[in-house]
């Protein structure tokens, strides 16, 4: 079975980053985390069993080893490394909005035509309660 290697982006949401429920699916193992801080990376990597932490966003990017990568940062940020990840030729996953403008959005899908990457559209919105909040009514 092929596998497909991501790389977080972020990893200052780690309890909502991996209730996604990504570390379970059977074709995708995480194999990288980066973020802004090299503790935090490093913090991150070792709690959730990661092989490299990087103290940037733009290492990820640039990492040959990872196939994909799940945009968990700010919603002002999503556009400009989406669009990173879109020109590197990474497949994305990225949290919504994957912009904030209109304008910003028609930029990253201009962006997925040219690379001919269809991922790099996918807009993730996935609610997630946290555990001790009282279920939804109706």
């Amino acid at each position: 079975m092929l596998r497909l290697r991501m790389g977080i982006l972020g990893a200052w949401r780690d309890r909502r980053t991996l209730r996604l429920g990504i570390p379970r699916l059977a074709s995708i193992d995480i194999v990288a985390i980066g973020s802004r801080d090299q503790v935090k990376a490093d913090a991150f990597a070792a709690k959730h069993n990661i092989a490299k932490a990087y103290g940037s966003y733009a290492a990820i990017v640039e990492d040959k080893e990872i196939d994909a990568v799940y945009v968990a940062l700010p919603n002002g940020l999503h556009k400009e490394w989406a669009i990173k990840c879109a020109k590197a030729g990474k497949h994305i996953l990225c949290e919504k909005p994957m912009a904030l403008t209109r304008a910003d959005a028609k930029r990253c899908s201009m962006r997925r035509t040219r690379t001919r990457s269809c991922s790099s559209r996918i807009s993730l919105q996935i609610p997630t309660p946290d555990p001790g909040s009282a279920p939804p009514r109706g």
